[in-house]
């Protein structure tokens, strides 16, 4: 298939959407892909919570043509700030990462994003698989991914798909790290709102609830490259095949003109 115009790369600031109700939802598409093809724009969104969208943003969250909107929030979270979105209009699938206990864990001091991370490495990755599941099974159309920032949960899923349909490391980290040049105050305050309404104790935010370093995802991927040769790999040794890995890529990427007229 070949595409009816050129591609671009917007800035992560210039691919926002729902910007009323919303600190970082945007599309995680629109990038080059490393054999010549181009990763869908208008396919794949990524988005912190959707409790607070405006009229304006329900209409626009209607023209984008979202089929799927998978959740990874725990309950705690999901019932605090449910999803303002018509639930008979979409497949909805809350997807809890740490399965719901989260916040019912005994941490002693609560750990950092680069422990939490090693924690779905070690407890929860067949959970980070049934979403890679989900979003082969739905990428024939839009998909949105989200948590409560959009930053930590759905940052290493969105990862996970760049570097399935075969974005640089550098891209993917670029991707990764652009929610702490968006995220501002306002989202910080919201956060720490929210976490006081489902009486979580507001030392778990930290000092830095905005922050998301891409070192830690590096770090992270490099784990899943040591384990498995390649994160496609590693993501088909726990379930998510390659016959799956594959569907998705045919539905998410595409040859631009330019590459196709070179070909």
């Amino acid at each position: 298939m070949t595409a009816e115009r050129s591609y671009h790369q917007p800035i992560a600031s210039a691919r926002r959407i729902l910007k009323e109700g919303t600190f970082n939802a945007r599309d995680a598409g629109g990038y080059p892909v490393m054999d010549g093809k181009w990763l869908l724009e208008k396919r794949i969104y990524r988005s912190d919570a959707l409790n607070a969208l405006s009229p304006a943003d329900v209409e626009e969250f209607a023209r984008l043509g979202v089929r799927t909107v998978i959740d990874l929030r725990d309950a705690r979270e999901a019932d605090g700030a449910p999803d303002l979105i018509d639930r008979n209009a979409v497949r909805y699938e809350r997807i809890p990462i740490f399965e719901d206990r989260l916040f019912e864990r005994d941490f002693g001091k609560f750990p950092s994003l680069a422990a939490l991370y090693r924690l779905i490495m070690d407890e929860h990755t067949h959970q980070l698989v049934r979403v890679m599941e989900i979003l082969a099974e739905a990428s024939e159309e839009p998909v949105l991914v989200h948590c409560t920032a959009g930053k930590d949960r759905t940052g290493l899923v969105i990862a996970l798909l760049h570097a399935t349909v075969g974005l640089t490391p550098e891209r993917i980290l670029e991707d990764y790290g652009a929610s702490e040049k968006i995220l501002g105050g306002k989202f910080e305050q919201r956060l720490r709102d929210l976490y006081r309404q489902i009486a979580v104790p507001p030392e778990i935010l930290g000092d830095a609830p905005r922050h998301a370093p891409p070192s830690y995802l590096a770090s992270t991927l490099e784990d899943m490259r040591s384990k498995g040769g390649s994160v496609r790999e590693f993501l088909a040794n726990k379930g998510f095949g390659a016959a799956k890995q594959d569907h998705l890529v045919r539905n998410l990427t595409q040859v631009t003109a330019q590459s196709a007229a070179v070909g």
